[in-house]
């Protein structure tokens, strides 16, 4: 086990506990170089292993659980609903649109010859200094 970190060692070793595979002076002797460090961590684990029990879900939430699941899976499978517009239709959506278009720039263009010509009118009618 070379080139093992102290997260790798602890790691297998909360694994090895919950096997009930090796011991922590197993695990000690096994990396020295970091028995130190490992001594102090190993008993929080082995601690933490006494004091924390395995829980397991209500068999009610399991069948909850299993029920969305498939129910999701189901959804996922089915294909999804797409709506064509007939062809005709679009040709009115799209020569509707090009009506609007063309109104609202001619609109724009006669309010805008409209501003010229009142302006033009206003500055021949103001007297000259």
């Amino acid at each position: 086990m070379q080139g093992k970190t102290i997260a790798d060692v602890l790691i297998a070793y909360t694994d090895g506990v919950a096997a009930d595979a090796l011991k922590a002076e197993d695990y000690l002797a096994m990396f020295p170089e970091h028995r130190e460090e490992l001594t102090a961590l190993l008993g929080l684990v082995t601690q933490l292993r006494r004091v924390l029990r395995r829980v397991s879900p209500a068999p009610a939430y399991r069948a909850a659980l299993h029920d969305d699941l498939v129910a999701a899976a189901r959804q996922k499978m089915r294909p999804a609903l797409t709506i064509q517009e007939s062809p005709r239709r679009l040709r009115g959506l799209i020569i509707g649109a090009a009506i609007g278009s063309t109104v609202s720039v001619a609109a724009g263009i006669i309010a805008t010859a409209l501003l010229r010509r009142g302006a033009l009118q206003r500055s021949q009618e103001a007297p000259s200094p």
